[in-house]
């Protein structure tokens, strides 16, 4: 394509998404704070009817599976939707019954969830009960051995974000203060996504740092410790709680972590405001620092490299592979393109329907996508919803990264990555505003300056078109870090940010249950 043609194609992106997000995300959230009385009073009838829908379900004595489904769904809209208007009114004179109302809708999701997985499923996968091994049910009495604080407390945990929804944890209970988590290397799923465990190992960061974040708002502390006998690969940590001393807790971030979620649809394009910033930048911590990309020309240029970054995504046979495994279209699941517990909705995924039909014939067909995104611009719809208006309809772009000397080289480094990356997160939520992150540029990076320009090192792209994109996307990024005053090599996070409302389709999360295991033969217990 010519200069001028893109030039002319981000002309239009720009005044799509200026027209298309200024649109609903600005009215509602002006509606919201006029007038919050009638959005805590409609907030209650959301709930009101979801549960509505829920006592249907629970009270249906003929199994129906679609139809348990599409209630379900419905009920889950209408938390979701409950949960939108009191974020918008949380610091309201109304705030009082919006945090009744969000208490409410959280219990009504989480019942929406565990009626899914226990009734409906199994009756879609033909089983009449859910079937529990022994082991899960030795796991669960163990379970119920721990204090009230640490089963809420790993119960936040299963919460924390993880790449695709992998979820690459298990939990052991060892007596009421005493947990462990166990890391499960998710390579293998993840495929060429996170060769060398950057992002597996950020994730297990923000899982410890919500347990610290839960307990804290529980009167308790907690003390974590990486098991020096395990691998990298598979790390394990050794937690105990123990009472507080009186002080000042985490309770804001704590009320975030059932509601964090990714918004990879278009947000209200307003820059964030100083306090905002501010607020935001101090959640990282010491160690870390927030450089933000918020003028029209840094926002495009971040939204560009995005788009390319997604082009390499489509147009790479194994990240096709990855796709395909982690992307949700309901095929097994009917409640699955809007709520999905262990991979990513279809509906949340940020394409209209007509989009993700086509993704959904598409990615199976392995040849024919090839020559979809070859010679039919196959890659340019799903990148214009998908990265360049997106990227543009934003409140602000933003990198974090560390301000030591050197880069972070190892898991230590990256642990505490994920607990900056986390706070930030739950802080964005608690303030009500959106936030997606956007990993690829930065692990592209990664085996940029890992390979040094050899062909056998490791490639994100098995060809020469996919390695000129790649190139692009590292000298964009690296562009983008150094107009900012950040040193590439030293970004542990970045993404966008911004005011909407929250996604009515959303990754939830595997039930505790699934997420239990029991200590390995002859290992020692405390």
């Amino acid at each position: 394509m010519r200069a001028g043609s893109v030039s002319r194609a981000l002309l239009a992106a720009s005044l799509l998404s200026a027209g298309s997000a200024q649109a609903w995300p600005s009215r509602l959230l002006s509606w919201f704070h006029s007038s919050s009385a009638p959005a805590a009073s409609r907030a209650r009838d959301l709930v009101g009817r979801g549960q509505a829908d829920l006592g249907r379900v629970q009270g249906s004595k003929t199994p129906d599976p679609a139809r348990d489904a599409r209630l379900l769904a419905r009920a889950a809209h209408a938390f979701l939707r409950a949960n939108a208007n009191t974020n918008a009114i949380a610091s309201s004179p109304a705030a009082d019954a919006a945090t009744t109302a969000q208490s409410d809708a959280r219990a009504g999701l989480a019942a929406a969830k565990a009626l899914y997985l226990h009734k409906v499923l199994p009756a879609v996968r033909g089983a009449d009960v859910r079937e529990v091994s022994e082991t899960s049910s030795r796991a669960r009495a163990a379970l119920m051995l721990a204090s009230a604080p640490l089963r809420r407390a790993l119960h936040d945990a299963s919460f924390a974000p993880s790449p695709d929804n992998l979820q690459p944890w298990r939990f052991e209970v060892r007596d009421s203060d005493t947990f462990v988590v166990h890391g499960r290397d998710p390579r293998a799923a993840y495929g060429p996504y996170d060769l060398y465990r950057h992002a597996y190992w950020t994730s297990l960061g923000g899982l410890l740092e919500t347990i610290r974040i839960s307990a804290a708002a529980h009167g308790q502390t907690v003390v974590i410790e990486r098991d020096p006998s395990r691998s990298d690969e598979s790390p394990s940590f050794v937690g105990k709680l123990s009472p507080a001393p009186e002080g000042a807790s985490l309770t804001d971030l704590s009320r975030a972590i059932f509601w964090r979620s990714t918004q990879r649809r278009a947000m209200n394009p307003r820059r964030l405001g100083a306090a905002e910033k501010a607020a935001l930048e101090t959640s990282v911590g010491s160690g870390f620092q927030v450089r933000w990309l918020e003028s029209p020309r840094q926002r495009l240029r971040a939204a560009w490299v995005n788009y390319l970054t997604g082009k390499l995504r489509l147009t790479t046979p194994a990240a096709n592979q990855v796709h395909q495994r982690i992307v949700d279209f309901g095929n097994e699941n009917p409640l699955g393109r809007r709520l999905s517990a262990d991979r990513v909705p279809a509906g949340a995924v940020g394409v209209d329907r007509a989009t993700e039909a086509l993704m959904r014939w598409l990615l199976p067909r392995e040849r024919l996508l090839a020559v979809f995104n070859q010679y039919l611009a196959g890659t340019a719809v799903p990148g214009l919803e998908l990265d360049l208006l997106p990227g543009l309809a934003t409140g602000a772009h933003f990198l974090i990264e560390t301000t030591g000397d050197s880069p972070p080289a190892g898991i230590d480094d990256y642990l505490a990555a994920g607990a900056a990356m986390q706070r930030f997160w739950l802080k964005a939520t608690s303030m009500g505003l959106q936030l997606q992150p956007t990993y690829m540029p930065r692990a592209l990076l990664a085996y940029s300056k890992d390979r040094q320009g050899s062909p056998h090192e490791p490639r994100f792209s098995s060809d020469p078109a996919g390695w000129r994109l790649e190139r692009s996307i590292v000298n964009g990024l690296g562009n983008l870090a150094r107009d900012v005053g950040a040193e590439p090599t030293h970004i542990i996070f970045a993404g966008r940010v911004g005011r909407g409302a929250p996604p009515d389709r959303r990754s939830l999360r595997l039930p505790l249950d699934d997420l239990l295991v029991l200590p390995e033969p002859g290992e020692a217990r405390d």
